[in-house]
C-alpha cells in the first residue's frame, strides 16, 4: 500500500539542499545514506517535504521540481513546472495521496501546481510582493506588505494584509 510506504518514510525523513542545486532525502530508518538525490542546474530558492506522504519539492531558477516515490518505493518526477518569475515560499498541500500538490509564491503571484498540468494562477496581487504563505489541505493563505500614503504625511506608511484563497483540486 503506497500510503502506508509513504508514511513509514516520511516519519523521520529530511533533506538537504546544496547551493550548487544538490537535492539529497534521508530517512533516518532506513540509514546514514540518503534513500534520493537529484540535480537542479541551478541553486535552490525553496524546498518544501511533504508532512503526509514522502514527497519532495524544490524550485531553482524559473523551475519548480516535485519528486516522490512509486508503491515500489523508486522515486520519481511527477511534476515539473516553469514559471515565469523566482519563487520565495514553496509548500506541498498535506493530505493528497495519489500525486503531491504544491502552492508556490513567486513575487506577486501564488500558484496551484498539480501533476504535469501547467502552473494556475491562483491569485496574483499586481505589484504587491507575497511576504509568506501557509497551506493546508483546502485553503492557502498568503500575506502582503503594501505600500500606502497619508495625506499629510509623506514618509510611506506600511500595511499587512492577509488572503485567504481555496485550492481547486
Amino acid at each position: 500500500d503506497v500510503r502506508r510506504f509513504s508514511e513509514i518514510l516520511t516519519c523521520v525523513c529530511f533533506a538537504l539542499c546544496f547551493y550548487a542545486g544538490t537535492v539529497s532525502v534521508w530517512s533516518l530508518m532506513i540509514g546514514r545514506e540518503p534513500i534520493h538525490r537529484y540535480q537542479h542546474n541551478q541553486r535552490i530558492q525553496a524546498l518544501a517535504l511533504g508532512s503526509k506522504g514522502a514527497a519532495v519539492a524544490t524550485a531553482s531558477g524559473f523551475e519548480v521540481k516535485v519528486e516522490s516515490p512509486d508503491d515500489r518505493g523508486f522515486w520519481q518526477t511527477t511534476g515539473t513546472f516553469e514559471i515565469q518569475k523566482l519563487v520565495n515560499f514553496l509548500h506541498l498541500v498535506p493530505e493528497v495521496w495519489d500525486s503531491p500538490v504544491a502552492v508556490a509564491a513567486a513575487e506577486d503571484v501564488v500558484y496551484l501546481l498539480k501533476g504535469e498540468d501547467p502552473g494556475k494562477i491562483l491569485h496574483s496581487v499586481y505589484g504587491q510582493p507575497v511576504t509568506c504563505l501557509d497551506v493546508s489541505a483546502h485553503e492557502a493563505a498568503f500575506g502582503v506588505k503594501g505600500f500606502g500614503w497619508m495625506l499629510n504625511e509623506p514618509n510611506q506608511v506600511f500595511k499587512a494584509s492577509c488572503h485567504i484563497l481555496a485550492l481547486v483540486s
